[in-house]
């Protein structure tokens, strides 16, 4: 993700220079038309890109939400209070390095 995270404004700037050329919107319009055919309704190629980042705060919540409703002397209970804590600096560096770019 660090990569991920550190390249995504310059793809996202890039992309929005890119929609100057009529042709290149003209393939996204494309894309977008084959997506919304497959029922990914309003998948554009900023929502698409966007994805990764946004899979980061449900893994911390789905973690959370299961080691909330799991037992504190089931075997799995450390383990996954240790991935909760990992996936929250995950998400707090994520959201840094956005800021920061």
């Amino acid at each position: 993700y660090g990569e991920y995270v550190n390249n995504f404004k310059h793809a996202m700037d890039t992309l929005t220079r890119c929609r100057e050329n009529p042709r290149f919107v003209q393939y996204l319009e494309n894309i977008e038309a084959t997506l919304q055919s497959g029922g990914d309704v309003g998948m554009d190629i900023f929502t698409l890109l966007s994805l990764p980042l946004n899979q980061i705060s449900k893994y911390e919540l789905h973690l959370e939400n299961l080691s909330n409703f799991t037992l504190s002397t089931h075997p799995d209970y450390d383990p996954l209070i240790n991935a909760t804590s990992m996936m929250k600096k995950v998400a707090e560096y994520v959201s840094q390095s956005l800021q920061r770019a």
